[in-house]
């Protein structure tokens, strides 16, 4: 979930002939507040998911199973946005498709920086005696996000599937293909690789491309197209009952850990509602309470947020460890200050490490 995933779009109206047209404003172009307010709520369930991991070892835990693995349907929401959103940037101007070379330039100065300054933490934590269950060797991989056995950070393995997306949506940018060939070529990759898995024999590269949650952001694609060409309006009942949906899913379909629900099982249970929740985000071009522009804000700063959040859970888990006292103690509250806590560091880093980061590095490659 990076990148594109956390660029901020910009919607194109729909003319009655079907071609793109700027709606009348003095930017031209819209910003879609609600795509942002949405990574911020994916983050958020995805911090809570893991909080509540945490909590469930804990005496005075009080999370149920399904609560527990709700929460990891925030990944799914940031797979289809991140179809959506490269379909959206790309091609709203059909004049101006970037060259393959340079989308990935791009996109890799978004992910890596501040990638790696969290891998480095980890290793240095490590090297005082934290992070036990790290295991060192074949660091190569894991800091290119190229498929590996072992992880540097747990979570990075939703952002090697982004580099592996990011990779097919380059190559397909070569033949400077339109919108509908796009999403129609990438999706037909996807998912040959996906049954070509089948008949590997079992290893780290078996096991990744043997996981149907890279159709996710097939979905997204496709619900860029559609967007660039038709007016998007979904009814808020709608997007209520798709956050139900993905909160009683657990209830319903077997699952052996609260990681997350079965593959196919998976795509079709949150797949599915979180491609209702992005068509729904898109009608908030603006926010204009106080609630919804901080939804922007945390939103914008989602990245840092998904990156940075294993820390607190370490540290969170220690403290449950090492206090009885705090860890028989009702978990509600402090699942909320773990979750409190996560968004406000998150937030700082973005604004004063991420950003100047990231702007310092584009104006470089610029130059």
């Amino acid at each position: 979930m990076v990148s594109d995933l956390f660029e901020q779009p910009r919607a194109q109206r729909p003319s009655s002939s079907g071609a793109n047209v700027t709606p009348p404003d003095k930017k031209g172009l819209r910003e879609i507040a609600g795509l942002q307010i949405l990574r911020a709520f994916a983050a958020i369930i995805v911090v809570a998911h893991h909080a509540l991991e945490e909590s469930r070892g804990a005496a005075g835990t009080f999370s149920p199973d399904w609560l527990a693995t709700s929460g990891a349907a925030g990944v799914d929401i940031f797979f289809v946005i991140s179809g959506f959103i490269m379909m959206l940037t790309t091609f709203s101007d059909p004049t101006k498709i970037t060259k393959p070379t340079i989308f990935l330039l791009k996109r890799s100065i978004r992910i890596y920086p501040l990638y790696w300054i969290c891998c480095a933490l980890v290793l240095l934590a490590h090297s005082f005696g934290l992070f036990k269950s790290l295991v060192i060797g074949g660091l190569l991989n894991p800091l290119l996000l190229v498929p590996s056995k072992n992880l540097i950070i747990g979570v990075s393995w939703t952002l090697i599937y982004e580099m592996y997306f990011y990779v097919i949506f380059a190559i397909m940018l070569i033949s400077k293909p339109s919108s509908l060939q796009m999403a129609t070529r990438c999706t037909i990759a996807i998912f040959i690789l996906y049954l070509f898995s089948f008949l590997m024999p079992d290893s780290t590269l078996q096991r990744f491309l043997n996981k149907p949650i890279t159709l996710e952001f097939c979905m997204g694609l496709w619900l860029g197209r559609y967007a660039i060409v038709n007016e998007v309006q979904i009814p808020i009942w709608v997007a209520a009952s798709s956050i139900i949906a993905i909160v009683a899913a657990p209830v319903f379909v077997p699952h052996g850990t609260t990681s997350g629900l079965p593959d196919v099982q998976r795509v079709a249970a949150w797949g599915i509602p979180s491609v209702l929740l992005v068509a729904y985000s898109i009608s908030f071009a603006e926010a204009r309470s106080g609630i919804s522009r901080f939804g922007v804000i945390l939103g914008s700063a989602s990245y840092a947020l998904y990156l940075t959040h294993p820390f607190i859970m370490t540290a969170y888990a220690a403290i449950l460890k090492r206090s009885i006292k705090i860890s028989s103690f009702n978990q509600i509250l402090p699942v909320i200050m773990v979750i409190i806590i996560s968004a406000i560091i998150s937030i700082f880093i973005h604004y004063y490490l991420e950003k100047p980061l990231t702007a310092r590095l584009s104006s470089v490659i610029r130059r």
